[in-house]
């Protein structure tokens, strides 16, 4: 009598590794991989976030599964027992920055931040007791707006989006003013024509174009009398401009007379 003896080997098992968006490195790599029954095999993406310029970029969110892989989670896991065919596919999302800023005397209650896309999101601007909110400014294009709220229905770019209220800055500029030229700060030179942005406010000139600002033009004498021709208009101050004479500069503070 003879006893045979047969040993078999289980069939391979394969995984199979795909991506919802063609970015980062899968480990294994993307495609169909062969290993023996039973084996623990480590799963893994890299290269995520991936950024798309400044303030756009694409996030691993997590995975979907079959098989000994699972039916979802986190991105990186491994497989204890590889016992059947199963699939992982990487999942990622887009995201966008969302600038929020507060211009003047109140606040907001959105912070900056990441946003999913498609996402709907909500902000409401509060005024402080001593101003009023005026107007929602910025990238408010496709926007729902309800006074003091303004809602994104669907966030599909990136945004910086403005609550401007009333009042002044501490050297008499309004807010709506500054926001109109689409400024936060009138203490610098932003046309860098070496007037700070409150001086401009004043003189009506534009604090983004350097060529614009109050200046002496030309003077001379004209018909028996002395001229000077300067450049500015008027924010609506009742006497943006004022001119002064002096017949004796080197008296203490120049004498100066109104004219």
């Amino acid at each position: 009598n003879h006893s045979i003896s047969v040993l078999t080997q289980p069939d391979p098992r394969a995984v199979i590794i795909s991506n919802s968006m063609p970015y980062g490195t899968p480990n294994p790599a993307a495609g169909s991989n062969q290993y023996v029954y039973n084996q623990s095999v480590t799963c893994s993406i890299s290269g995520s976030p991936v950024p798309l310029g400044s303030l756009t970029k694409v996030v691993c969110i997590g995975r979907n599964g079959t098989g000994s892989a699972g039916n979802g989670g986190e991105p990186n896991f491994t497989i204890a027992s590889l016992t059947t065919y199963s699939t992982v596919t990487w999942n990622w999302q887009m995201q966008y920055w969302l600038n929020v800023l507060a211009l003047g005397e109140g606040g907001v209650d959105t912070a900056n931040g990441w946003n999913n896309s498609n996402a709907i999101i909500t902000i409401t601007a509060t005024n402080w007791e001593s101003a009023s909110f005026d107007h929602w400014s910025g990238q408010t294009n496709g926007c729902s707006i309800s006074a003091t709220q303004i809602s994104i229905t669907g966030l599909d770019q990136a945004r910086a989006i403005k609550a401007v209220f009333s009042g002044s800055t501490a050297t008499g500029t309004t807010y709506t003013w500054l926001d109109s030229f689409n400024l936060t700060n009138d203490t610098i030179d932003d046309d860098t024509d070496e007037q700070p942005t409150w001086s401009e406010y004043i003189s009506g000139t534009d604090p983004t174009n350097p060529l614009s600002k109050f200046q002496v033009l030309a003077s001379g004498v004209s018909n028996g009398g002395f001229y000077v021709k300067f450049y500015g208009t008027s924010n609506g101050a009742v006497t943006p401009f004022g001119m002064h004479r002096s017949t004796n500069l080197t008296l203490p503070g120049g004498n100066w007379i109104d004219m």
